[in-house]
């Protein structure tokens, strides 16, 4: 009786975890499209996070930019990822390109 009593308290805890893991992760992804807010503005530097909002296509609109911009390039259409840059209006872009390295002296 007392083993089957320890699997049941086991068997407790590991759902109440369960549970409290599950309402943690949705309530950080629900927070997660609100890095504009200053109080939770650490996830936007998330790789993690960046990841599923890519995957949702979610894209940041607000009057003021995020603290980091994530740039892919644009494949055909640009490859440098600058266009993106200044569709949203950025007030500085640097640039470092290597494609006019014929000798690969860049090792790029």
């Amino acid at each position: 009786f007392l083993a089957q009593s320890a699997d049941h308290e086991s068997c407790d805890s590991s759902y109440r975890l369960y549970v409290v893991s599950l309402y943690t992760i949705i309530i950080v992804f629900f927070c997660s499209f609100f890095g504009f807010v200053p109080l939770l503005e650490f996830f936007v530097h998330s790789p993690m996070i960046r990841q599923l909002h890519m995957l949702m296509r979610y894209i940041h609109v607000s009057e003021t930019p995020p603290s980091m911009v994530f740039v892919s390039d644009g494949g055909v259409q640009d490859c440098t990822g600058v266009l993106q840059l200044m569709r949203r209006r950025c007030d500085r872009i640097l640039l470092a390109l290597a494609g006019s390295d014929a000798e690969d002296e860049f090792q790029v």
